[in-house]
This record gives C-alpha cells, structure tokens and sequence, in this order.
C-alpha cells in the first residue's frame, strides 16, 4: 500500500547521470525515499545517502538552500504546501550534482 504523497515532502533535487531525481523525507519517521531507479531497486541510493549524511551532520535537519531572489512571503507560505514547496525548491532552490 503507497502511503499519501502529501506525507512525504521534498528535499534535495539531483542532477546525474540517470536524469534529475527527487529525494523525499517523511515528515514523522523522517525516513528517506528517492525517485531513481537505484532506489527503486535497492531502497538506498547516492542521492539518498548524501541527503542522510547532510541530516546526520546538521542534527536531523537537512538545510535547504533557498536563493535570496526567492519571494519571502511565498517562501513561508510554502513550508505548508509540498506542492508550493517543490515549486520554490525547483524555482530557486540549490540543485546537486550527483
């Protein structure tokens, strides 16, 4: 049974090789899940072990890298909507090379 998306919400996008992939964290478990094929695979991949050694680095929090550019009154209000919150991470937000 797939859980709901709306409890899993973005966290880093990936440029690599494979294509852009998307990594999720759940927002009570803080489980991590990533949309490449590795994962899909193996439930681990590069792109999810660079975001859990982030977390692990930065007390269980990874720290999102957001533009200056970036609307303020958008960007709060994203922090209750995954949709707006990819949106502002797609728009303006830091994407890795993987």
């Amino acid at each position: 049974m797939k859980e709901k998306l709306m409890n899993w919400i973005i966290t880093q996008i990936f440029l690599s090789d494979t294509g852009v992939h998307e990594v999720y964290v759940h927002h009570s478990s803080h489980k991590l899940r990533c949309d490449c094929s590795g994962f899909s695979a193996r439930n681990t991949c590069k792109h999810a072990k660079f975001v859990q050694s982030r977390m692990n680095d930065n007390g269980g929090v990874y720290p999102v890298q957001i533009d200056n550019s970036a609307d303020k009154e958008a960007s709060l209000a994203s922090t209750d909507d995954p949709k707006a919150f990819r949106e502002l991470l797609l728009n303006f937000g830091k994407i890795e090379a993987l």
